[in-house]
């Protein structure tokens, strides 16, 4: 298939209600839709970044002028038969793995079009329903955090995660466990701890938390280590988790015994599968 047409759709989604991490308040969403076309056939994918910096270094602006100087140049007009085949037009592009996989996700669409096979099926899924969990942002009033987890719970969602940040730890999730004893029930503080915090990320023990995800830098590994170490929590590792070289390496040092795995961090698919392959199997 002949790639004859690229397009960016830049939009911004309202949240229902603003959302806070360690790093800031959101109200939305802004992102990247990306429209490859054929002559006959369109596939979508999405660069699903966000607005700023503060998560990983990648942001919806950057990402926008890489697809648009970089990107579409390099693919449009382009031949492939299977989309496998992008990755030898933007392998040579370092980091951006949100944008390069906006492409090769709208690859996989056009694809199992052409072929009418589903996705799901190309990449060997088996489950079409699978459970997941609601997120709950920080804030200050205990009533209104309960509302929202109860409303969760109502909802379908099977877990709980809140978002946490020095000063809004221990006291909230607390509060949480009293009321749901039951609730699977996970922190993610977002890099927002450093290991002189180390007291302080004991007393999450006491919480019976399903795991924390990220509590140290977002590029760190090593002090993981050290923390899963000294806590019984079990870590999660997100933003510091951006290839199968980065997940041997947090196995091998015990950083953490969960991996919060994304498609685009791997951006090739072959590669996603890899690593999920290699956490399954340790």
């Amino acid at each position: 298939m002949i790639i004859e047409n690229v397009e960016l759709f830049l939009f911004e989604l309202p949240f229902i209600k603003s959302y806070q991490t360690s790093y800031g308040e959101m109200n939305q969403k802004r992102s990247i839709i990306v429209k490859l076309s054929t002559s006959d056939l369109s596939g979508y994918g999405e660069a699903s970044t966000l607005p700023f910096p503060f998560y990983l270094p990648e942001y919806t602006d950057a990402s926008y002028i890489v697809l648009k100087d970089l990107i579409i140049p390099k693919i449009i007009g382009k031949t492939i038969n299977h989309p496998s085949e992008i990755y030898k037009f933007l392998d040579h592009i370092k980091g951006y793995k949100f944008a390069k996989t906006s492409v090769e996700t709208a690859a996989w669409d056009l694809y199992s079009q052409q072929i009418k096979t589903p996705i799901l099926q190309l990449l060997g899924g088996k489950n079409k329903e699978i459970e997941i969990g609601g997120a709950v942002g920080i804030t200050q009033d205990k009533n209104k955090l309960l509302e929202e987890i109860s409303l969760k719970i109502e909802q379908g969602y099977k877990r709980i995660k809140l978002k946490i940040k020095p000063g809004w730890d221990i006291k909230p999730l607390e509060i949480i466990r009293n009321n749901f004893p039951d609730v699977p029930l996970l922190a993610d503080a977002n890099s927002a701890y450093t290991l002189q915090d180390i007291d302080l990320l004991k007393a999450l023990d006491n919480v019976n938390l399903m795991m924390i995800e990220q509590p140290l830098g977002w590029d760190d590994i090593i002090d993981h280590g050290e923390l899963q170490k000294q806590i019984k929590t079990p870590i999660c590792l997100d933003e510091s988790i951006l290839s199968l070289e980065d997940t041997r390496k947090a196995i091998k040092l015990n950083a953490c015994k969960i991996i919060n795995l994304k498609t685009w961090k791997s951006w090739r698919t072959n590669r996603s599968k890899k690593n999920t392959r290699f956490v399954s199997k340790t």
